[in-house]
């Protein structure tokens, strides 16, 4: 998991979302906003202006996904809902809200994460307490001090720990936590995920991870390259194949070519956390640090 790039949502859009959360907030008690919110949720795109104004968020998310087009929790599969980060089935008041929006895919939206979160009870404290929406009546949330890390708002690499240097590629509280607030916080996220029980993501994080090895190699040869020749040689065996190197073309700018085609590449792979605990975990792995020092300086910005 990576934080968000913020983004203004379109104004259009803004404005349908706060007529659509004002008549959630004026339906009556608890039980009946969440009610109101489900059903005007549900009915998003038929009300009017609703299919104009989602379309726009739609895109407006996507230009925030941490790559291109994929789920910003599990990083794996194709994000195609609208997901709340809040649930609404506890917190209806942030129905319409555009920060509470976030790009999942099915598998994590409705799967795993669902209605289910937890929030600090009490506030500010390190307590959590699990919500049950299915319970009824639906129970009012004790407080909206969330448990989960939002990626909105805060930066999961500062809870979470990816196991890059050990291999595993599991997930876990960041080492370097210390107060039991921040624990249980990551702890819950992963839980609430399941992003270290799944088998298919921490197979797909090493293949991810060989894939931005063998990428940084390259990187590294390419800006190490004396001769066209020795350039030549690497972009021969690159994949996706590069164009030939131009020999009547000074060699810095056939390097920054190719070297802009490899950082492409970086940046359009799936589970970018992979690459960015690999400059993270750097000084951990000797080969990752040794590519990393041998590449040109912007890669650790990538």
């Amino acid at each position: 998991m990576l934080q968000l790039n913020p983004k203004a949502v379109d104004p259009t859009a803004a404005a349908h979302l706060t007529a659509q959360q004002t008549d959630v907030d004026g339906s009556g008690s608890f039980s009946d906003r969440v009610e109101r919110a489900q059903g005007l949720w549900d009915r998003k795109t038929k009300v009017a202006g609703g299919a104009a104004a989602f379309q726009r968020i739609k895109a407006d998310l996507t230009a925030m996904c941490v790559g291109v087009e994929i789920c910003n929790y599990c990083e794996n599969n194709e994000a195609t809902d609208v997901e709340h980060i809040f649930p609404k089935s506890s917190f209806p008041e942030r129905t319409f809200e555009w920060e509470n929006y976030i790009l999942a895919c099915k598998t994590c939206n409705t799967t795993y994460k669902s209605d289910d979160y937890a929030v600090f009870d009490p506030a500010h404290s390190g307590t959590i307490k699990e919500l049950t929406p299915r319970d009824r009546p639906r129970p009012v949330p004790p407080t909206d001090d969330s448990a989960f890390i939002t990626p909105r708002l805060e930066d999961p690499l500062y809870f979470l720990w990816l196991d890059v240097a050990g291999g595993t590629f599991v997930f876990s509280e960041h080492p370097l936590l210390t107060s039991s607030r921040e624990k249980a916080k990551a702890a819950y996220t992963i839980k609430l995920l399941q992003l270290s029980d799944r088998p298919a993501l921490t197979e797909a994080r090493k293949k991810a991870f060989l894939f931005y090895r063998d990428r940084l190699r390259d990187c590294a040869e390419a800006e190490q390259a004396k001769t066209h020749t020795q350039l030549a040689r690497l972009v021969a065996k690159l994949e996706p194949d590069h164009e030939r190197v131009d020999r009547a073309k000074p060699l810095r700018q056939e390097q920054d070519r190719v070297i802009q085609a490899i950082r492409r590449a970086i940046q359009t792979n799936a589970h970018p956390t992979v690459w960015h605990e690999m400059k993270r975990q750097r000084q951990l792995v000797p080969a990752i640090d040794r590519w990393f020092a041998q590449a040109p300086a912007e890669a650790l910005t990538w």
